[in-house]
């Protein structure tokens, strides 16, 4: 778990999850919101929480798991490692990162993974390198801190439970293009340069957060071609997600039609692809395993 100095370093550069917003493969976080954060202009403290409880009691596990499983030593890590060599505009170094252990002898990354029943079918089979967008980013950028370039993830399945382990391996191809895209970021946050806005959770929480209510006011913002286009555009995606919704009811029907009265749908080999779960009201719901 980082310790509070930890995490008030992380405003002064750029670190693991803040990848996954720059790549835009991360759906909760993108450019907009991470660029308000190391402004300064909006604060990512979170609550604590159970996932966040459960990940850190489950690391030092999924380490000995890792070390069992690889048949290697495998040593954890709670400190700060900053890239000295790759330096920001102003000759600062701004690349830094918290990794969850190293393979002792080699340059390996370890990275500890809990995942939950929605995040399961994002992942591959045991031994492939088949991750989840984010984490791949998120582990991309501990290989730009190190200097490492292969990383081996371990993954606690919360509701089998099962462990598996995913090898990754990036090119210097991938290492080049994640610093182009990071340097290029952080240029902006410290000239100012605002990104434009997102599809992400985040970025609609932080244009909330920066301005929470509404003003009484005579003032009026006036409307310019740019809102009149989107609000074009709007109105057509409208339609389309109509359509697109009357679409997935007809395939879910299907899905049902096929249940019965079972609670589970299987895969003939053997996992779970659709399962139905009573509300607080006794009616059934639908869930497909994505």
């Amino acid at each position: 778990m980082l310790t509070d100095k930890q995490i008030e370093k992380r405003k002064s550069g750029l670190f693991g999850t803040d990848a996954s917003a720059i790549e835009g493969t991360s759906e909760f976080l993108g450019a907009y919101e991470l660029y308000k954060i190391k402004r300064g202009e909006v604060s990512d403290e979170v609550a604590p929480n159970l996932a966040m409880a459960l990940g850190h009691n489950c690391e030092p596990s999924n380490v000995k798991a890792i070390a069992k499983a690889i048949n290697k030593k495998v040593r954890g890590s709670n400190r700060t490692i900053w890239n000295k060599k790759l330096l920001c505009p102003k000759g600062k170094p701004f690349l830094g990162a918290h990794l969850d252990g190293k393979v002792v002898g080699e340059r390996t990354i370890v990275e500890c993974k809990n995942v939950h029943y929605r995040a399961e079918a994002k992942w591959g089979e045991q031994g492939s390198d088949e991750i989840p967008p984010s984490y791949r980013s998120q582990i991309k950028h501990y290989c730009l801190v190190t200097g490492m370039r292969n990383v081996i993830v371990g993954a606690i399945f919360m509701s089998w439970p099962e462990h598996k382990i995913f090898n990754v391996t990036f090119s210097e191809e991938e290492i080049a293009e994640l610093y182009e895209k990071e340097w290029g970021f952080w240029s902006r946050v410290q000239q100012g340069i605002e990104p434009s806005v997102d599809s992400t959770k985040g970025c609609e929480q932080a244009l909330r957060r920066q301005w929470p209510r509404v003003i009484d006011t005579e003032d009026m913002a006036q409307s310019d071609e740019t809102v009149d286009k989107t609000l074009l555009l709007m109105g057509k995606n409208k339609e389309e997600m109509k359509k697109l919704r009357d679409e997935e009811s007809r395939l879910k029907n299907i899905i049902r039609q096929k249940m019965e009265d079972r609670p589970l749908l299987v895969h003939p080999e053997g996992y779970t692809v659709a399962s139905y779960k009573e509300d607080k009201n006794g009616n059934r719901v639908l869930r497909i395993v994505k």
